[in-house]
Order: structure tokens, then sequence, then C-alpha cells
């Protein structure tokens, strides 16, 4: 919804959850379907920062 709505995600990793193998597919197919939609950005969270500050919040 995200994506639909043009928002912004922000993925939670607990090391205790999601350090196990069985996750590590889940992530790849996660980011691989990320990376097929047109205007999608990976950014850490400073770039985001960054990025709102230049535009205003818009």
């Amino acid at each position: 919804m995200a994506y639909e709505e043009g928002g912004l995600f922000i993925l939670t990793m607990h090391p205790h959850v999601t350090g196990h193998r069985s996750r590590a597919a889940a992530l790849e197919n996660l980011i691989m379907h990320m990376r097929s939609r047109p205007g999608v950005w990976f950014a850490t969270h400073e770039q985001v920062a960054r990025y709102v500050k230049e535009k205003g919040g818009r």
C-alpha cells in the first residue's frame, strides 16, 4: 500500500526474528518485488531526511 499511495515503507529487521536462514529467501523476494516497481528508491534514514529537508516536506 505504501507504493500505491506514494508513501514511505520502513522495514525493521530484528536479528532474533530475521536472522534465521529461512527468512533470507523471503527478504530476497521482497527486495526483488520492490525493485520491479518503477520509481522505488532504496535509501538510508539520512538520505530520506536530506530529501525532506531539501523539498520542504513536499
